[in-house]
């Protein structure tokens, strides 16, 4: 089983060729949200055909903003969940920050994360004032999770 590191950009030839699915934002099968991934960016491309066309670059512009960061969280979500060797732990220490670790925190940040993506698309970017899923915390854990992703890469290559 593959996944691929979250992409920074989804368009390429000025809006002209632009990835959806697996092809964005494939992951472990951990949370097992993949479909449903393509699903939200099969509507959020419809979306934003209907508001920018016939305008390529602004259709393509307007659905990366709407699609890549919360992919992106997923693809991290799914990752820590598949307990890869070293890199899950890595990533997954980003939560030991917000709650003690616990069984008891680990179940709450799942509904939490479950709730986060049952809001589609009413919340995209996180829910606003909850602990484990506000845009501010799922910004932050993207971030740890592109530097624990680097510092693996680094270790690997030099082993």
């Amino acid at each position: 089983m593959l996944d691929s590191l979250p992409l920074p950009k989804w368009t390429g030839a000025g809006g002209r060729v632009v990835l959806l699915g697996d092809a964005a934002h494939a992951m472990y099968t951990g949370p097992g949200q993949g479909a449903r991934m393509a699903f939200e960016d099969a509507h959020q491309m419809m979306l934003a055909l209907e508001q920018q066309w016939p305008n390529v670059a602004a259709v393509a512009q307007q659905y990366e903003e709407a699609r890549i960061h919360r992919a992106t969280t997923v693809q991290n979500c799914a990752a820590c969940m598949c307990h890869l060797k070293g890199l899950a732990q890595q990533m997954d220490g980003f939560w030991s920050t917000l709650d003690d670790g616990s069984n008891d925190g680990k179940m709450a940040r799942l509904r939490e994360f479950g709730n986060w993506l049952n809001s589609y698309p009413s919340s995209m970017h996180g829910l606003p004032g909850s602990r484990y899923t506000s845009p501010e915390v799922l910004k932050a854990f993207n971030k740890h999770c592109a530097a624990a992703t680097a510092k693996h890469m680094k270790a690997s290559k030099a082993a």
